[in-house]
């Protein structure tokens, strides 16, 4: 999975961090309950959620495991990738 985005333009890459946020939303998981997970600060979570801030594909599936714990769900990349409609609202 990794290497199918290791490819990714920096507009998917933009994308990506942006629906991973929008899920996170969708689950009520706020940037303080990622940040606190992950050591990183919530302004720079926020940042990354928005878009603004792009990490390296290791911490972009660091953030996937961490809303996957936090929703009980197991979302792959793949899914945060290509998000249904109803999911961007």
């Amino acid at each position: 999975m990794k290497e199918e985005y290791a490819e990714l333009s920096k507009a998917q890459a933009k994308q990506v961090c942006r629906n991973l946020g929008k899920l996170a939303a969708k689950h009520s998981i706020t940037n303080e309950a990622v940040a606190e997970r992950t050591g990183y600060r919530p302004q720079t979570i926020s940042r990354m959620f928005q878009g603004r801030f792009i990490p390296e594909l290791d911490y972009l599936f660091c953030l996937l495991a961490v809303v996957n714990e936090l929703s009980d769900h197991q979302y792959s990349l793949k899914d945060v990738d290509t998000m249904p409609d109803e999911l961007h609202g």
